[in-house]
């Protein structure tokens, strides 16, 4: 079963970033919440079926989804499901810290179908693993962190897998009592496990908050939410390990998150601040100028988005913010999907309103008809969140 992360997934090899590329175009909106649908409501409980999934989806070519839930399962340490078309169901792999504790990163697949992804806890060193899961749900444990070990722990970010199949991927914490900032890796499909970079705190960053991107000469490219001039930076890991930071955020635009990136070299990020505080969509020109593409309001238009941006062959960007999108008194509405225009024009294409499911904490994934998937991290029928669907 081939996979892919959307519409299509452009390999490393095949162009110069492993980017994804939509070819299809989007109606005017309607009623955009009459479209929104959804597949799946978790259940949670100790024996459920999951609970609290934060994390973008993985499509296959027949259309099941597959994601994870940083609750839920037999001892509540998270769960990897799929989701097929008609909305069933199925749980591939319950955690039991062992293993590993609280998925809160999407997956990647390899042509076979088995799955890779990260845990932000347990496995043998309790501060994270590397685990691998084949299509009938059994798994492998490719690599425990320790902290013990010195090479970084807690790792948050979806994996990035090459042509060789070496995976690739960060670590939210660094080494032990030295440069404690998070750390770049990479694991051999033999399971030698290598730093690549361990972030200082300072000018080259601290605490990466993206997955990785590749380009055709091995580079790794990512976010830290911290260092440069103290907001965060976008750098790029040579393929000899040496860094090179190619953008520092200013403090009107803070704590970048996600990262994205055409085929002219202009990167896309979410941000937090703004000119209204609510966050904002920053890009980064290829001759290294930044400035807010557009800035969210806090009400109708949304507000704090999140990583995981989009990027559609007219230019327009999509995604998700986890409030905002209603003029509410008491709170906040339950989020939105967005669209900006290459202008800087914003759309809301639809709002969360609890019974969907409400505050979603990760980006979409799109399909060649042009329908977006989803989690909710609340709410839902069981009020343990969701699965949906939507099209414009």
């Amino acid at each position: 079963m081939r996979f892919k992360f959307s519409a299509r997934w452009i390999a490393p090899h095949e162009t110069c970033m492993g980017l994804l590329i939509l070819a299809f175009t989007l109606l005017p909106v309607g009623s955009a919440q009459a479209t929104l649908k959804v597949l799946h409501a978790f259940q949670g409980g100790s024996a459920g079926d999951g609970a609290r999934p934060v994390a973008d989806l993985l499509r296959d070519s027949a259309g099941n989804l597959y994601g994870t839930t940083a609750e839920g399962g037999d001892n509540q340490q998270g769960t990897v499901f799929k989701v097929a078309p008609d909305g069933i169901e199925t749980v591939l792999l319950k955690f039991d810290y062992d293993d590993g504790d609280t998925p809160v990163a999407g997956l990647i697949a390899d042509e076979a179908g088995n799955l890779y992804g990260t845990t932000g806890f347990g496995g043998a060193g309790g501060v994270g693993a590397v685990f691998e899961v084949a299509p009938n749900g059994a798994e492998t444990l490719l690599y425990s962190f320790d902290s013990n070990a010195g090479l970084g722990w807690h790792p948050s970010q979806r994996l990035l897998r090459d042509s060789t199949g070496t995976l690739y991927g960060t670590a939210a914490d660094g080494r032990l009592n030295k440069d404690q900032y998070g750390t770049v890796f990479k694991l051999d499909p033999n399971g030698t496990f290598a730093e690549l970079h361990a972030f200082k705190g300072g000018a080259d960053g601290a605490y990466p908050s993206s997955p990785l991107l590749i380009d055709r000469a091995g580079a790794l490219y990512g976010t830290t939410a911290e260092g440069g001039s103290g907001y965060g930076v976008i750098f790029k890991i040579m393929s000899d390990s040496r860094e090179r930071i190619l953008y520092a955020f200013p403090a009107t635009a803070y704590s970048p998150s996600g990262l994205t990136m055409d085929r002219a070299g202009i990167f896309y990020t979410s941000v937090q601040g703004g000119d209204h505080g609510y966050g904002g969509v920053f890009k980064v020109a290829a001759d290294g100028t930044g400035a807010l593409l557009y800035s969210f309001r806090g009400n109708d238009d949304g507000a704090n988005p999140n990583p995981g941006l989009i990027l559609d062959k007219s230019g327009a960007l999509y995604g998700t913010t986890a409030s905002g999108g209603g003029r509410c008194v008491k709170r906040m509405g339950g989020g939105t999907i967005f669209k900006i225009t290459p202008d800087g024009s914003e759309t809301v294409l639809c709002v969360f309103d609890g019974r969907q499911g409400r505050s979603p904490a990760a980006g979409l994934t799109i399909d060649k008809k042009g329908n977006f998937y989803g989690t909710a991290s609340e709410a839902g029928a069981e009020h343990f969140g969701s699965v949906f669907k939507f099209h414009p």
